[in-house]
């Protein structure tokens, strides 16, 4: 995998990527929260944010490389070919 095409996928939108799988968000203001991965909750606490997530309830936090690994449990080459289109 070259450099460019890691840069590519660092740059790719977190919100592009959910819409593309499909997997729910909501908007809150100008900001996108969702359940956390992590841990069980009810109310939404893992804010997206351009350049990765960050969870306010367990303080997980990944850039979207590795917010897509944890996400949909696959590997890195795999994680670069979603995020990039």
């Amino acid at each position: 995998m070259k450099e460019k095409d890691i840069e590519k996928a660092r740059n790719a939108s977190i919100i592009e990527l959910l819409d593309k799988i499909g997997v729910p968000y909501e908007n809150v203001g100008n900001k996108h929260r969702m359940i956390c991965i992590k841990h069980d909750e009810y109310k939404p606490s893992l804010t997206l944010f351009e350049d990765g997530v960050f969870c306010f309830g367990c303080q997980y936090h990944n850039d979207i490389i590795g917010f897509t690994m944890d996400l949909l449990g696959i590997k890195r080459a795999h994680v670069l070919g979603h995020s990039m289109g």
